[in-house]
């Protein structure tokens, strides 16, 4: 009688860790919104209606591509050092390398360093205080930026060039002037985006470039999953992962949005490797336009497309 209340008890145990693992994927989910809408979702109620116009379609499945840190060694350290006019010894960090140099041998302002931290290659050229205000144009910008880039040989692969992502803003007797803009490089994919860990950013202020910022990954496709259905992430536009909206300084818009217009979908590939997540993971960006009688303003509603049968 002990045995069989003994194996009915371990199979009573067995039975539901079996059924949890079943239900639970092999690969750590991402986090793309934290609380989902946030403030952005104010502007979206239950009245709103959707118009949706995109025309874009996606396959069913794609491949699992695992994130592997591709580290920066020393000898390519040592190169772009030189390559960017950095001399000095190397000196061992907790987490990495440096090089460093006291002042800039040509006119001796300000400061540059380089360093490598396992995947990462930071650059800072100079002090940003001595070199000037920001005034170059889009194209001269582009154009610069380009030529950073094809000096830097370990980024292989496609990127794209998205242009000024950020500008630090000095203030001043005279106001306020940018002094410093953030151009971004993003790796593509099977022609998707890269967002999240890796990254290939430019500083440039008044005087050119003034600081790099790169993080390395290798990509090893693995296999292939299914995608979530377009019309599923159509569906949750309105409850989306994560929501924001785009307002341009001369835009009045307010309020609870009457119509949502769905006019574009990109699908973007996110790499939150620090955060314990193996591999790139599918997000349907939803771009379109909120509407009321207060007038329009730019959305992104981005719905993650890996079912969570695979993730956990």
């Amino acid at each position: 009688m002990k045995r069989l209340f003994s194996a009915a008890a371990l199979l009573f145990l067995i039975v539901p860790l079996f059924l949890f693992a079943c239900a639970s994927g092999e690969y750590k989910r991402i986090n793309i919104g934290g609380e989902a809408l946030g403030e952005d979702g104010d502007h979206i109620g239950s009245g709103t209606t959707v118009n949706n116009k995109a025309q874009e379609s996606f396959a069913q499945t794609m491949p699992f591509y695992k994130c592997v840190p591709r580290e920066i060694t020393d000898e390519q350290l040592e190169k772009y050092a030189n390559e960017f006019g950095i001399i000095g010894e190397m000196s061992p960090l907790q987490d990495g390398k440096i090089i460093l140099q006291g002042a800039d041998a040509v006119n001796n302002k300000g400061s540059r360093s380089i360093s490598a931290r396992n995947n990462e290659l930071s650059c800072s050229m100079y002090s940003r205080a001595v070199r000037g205000d920001y005034s170059w144009t889009d194209e001269k910008l582009e154009e610069e930026a380009k030529k950073v880039f094809a000096r830097i040989d370990i980024l292989q692969g496609d990127y794209e060039y998205l242009g000024i992502t950020s500008t630090r803003v000095a203030h001043t007797s005279e106001g306020e002037k940018i002094d410093t803009v953030r151009v971004s490089f993003r790796r593509l994919i099977d022609g998707a985006r890269i967002i999240g860990d890796d990254i290939c950013d430019f500083y440039f202020d008044g005087s050119g470039l003034c600081g790099i910022e790169i993080k390395l990954y290798d990509y090893e496709k693995t296999g292939e999953f299914d995608m979530v259905p377009l019309e599923d992430a159509f569906s949750r536009v309105k409850r989306p992962d994560s929501f924001s909206i785009t307002k341009a300084e001369d835009s009045a818009f307010s309020g609870v949005a009457d119509k949502m217009t769905i006019e574009r979908v990109k699908l973007l590939l996110v790499n939150q490797y620090t955060g314990g997540c193996e591999i790139l993971q599918p997000v349907y960006n939803i771009i379109g336009t909120l509407e009321n009688e207060t007038g329009t303003v730019e959305f992104s509603s981005r719905v993650i497309a890996i079912p969570e049968k695979y993730t956990y």
